[in-house]
């Protein structure tokens, strides 16, 4: 499957499906850049947006809804539109719980476990992803949350930087928190957290691997309802995330 991401580059061009009519572009997959290189000229392209495509079909990679690299001036998070309001549809930060502060183009949360912020999407089955980092020591905590009611309900996936460390997913329902599925898993120092629901089913990737598979109950779809908040949450100020991202369901 060809998946399309959208490249700044000067000049360069093409390189589709299958076709080559390019030979210098760089395709954006999870946040980083991979070069495109060893094709053969058809014709030369000059453009400040490039797209670079690659496998054996020419389906599109699903649209974002709202995204956030917190490249904006240090401060307090909430109330905040993301940083490329533009891409991102102006979508408008609120705290729910805890303190978070934008630094260096990163945010961190903190003043309580978790602190949780949100991004009043209008999807309830959606993947949210996002970029981790130091989460690997400690006991600390942090992830991505689908699908908050704009109080103290939602889906969460939480990796957890224990002795053994592992992926956790959990309902919280009205404050209280019951772990649906959990995983033990490797983490290094960065990691890319991808929670995914799609109506019933919920699947959490680490690094784009899936971890965890599970089905929500009847209960479960019914406590979250028609709920569409999505965001971050996290237990340590040590804790700091970039790159969000939520898109409609995907595997990442």
């Amino acid at each position: 499957m060809c998946r399309i991401e959208r490249a700044h580059t000067g000049t360069g061009r093409l390189r589709s499906c299958g076709l080559v009519i390019a030979v210098a572009a760089t395709c954006l997959l999870g946040g980083r850049a991979i070069a495109s290189g060893n094709a053969t000229s058809l014709g030369g392209l000059s453009s400040d947006h490039l797209f670079a495509v690659d496998g054996a079909a020419t389906t599109a990679a699903p649209a974002l809804t709202t995204c956030d690299n917190f490249d904006m001036t240090t401060g307090d998070l909430a109330g905040r539109t993301v940083s490329d309001a533009a891409r991102c549809s102006g979508f408008t930060w609120t705290v729910h719980s805890g303190s978070w502060t934008v630094s260096g183009g990163r945010v961190a949360g903190s003043g309580a476990t978790p602190a949780v912020a949100t991004l009043a999407t209008p999807l309830s089955s959606a993947t949210a992803s996002a970029e981790v980092h130091d989460v690997d020591t400690g006991g600390r905590q942090a992830g991505v949350v689908l699908d908050h009611n704009g109080v103290d309900t939602y889906l969460a996936a939480l990796i957890v930087g224990d002795v053994v460390p592992r992926i956790d997913l959990v309902l919280v329902d009205a404050g209280v928190a019951a772990v649906l599925a959990s995983a033990t898993v490797s983490l290094s120092s960065s990691v890319v957290v991808a929670l995914t629901r799609d109506d019933a089913s919920v699947v959490v990737h680490l690094d784009g691997v899936q971890v965890v598979s599970h089905s929500l109950d009847g209960a479960s779809v019914a406590t979250l309802g028609a709920a569409t908040g999505a965001g971050l949450a996290t237990s340590s100020s040590s804790v700091t995330i970039d790159h969000l991202r939520v898109s409609p369901p995907t595997t990442p």
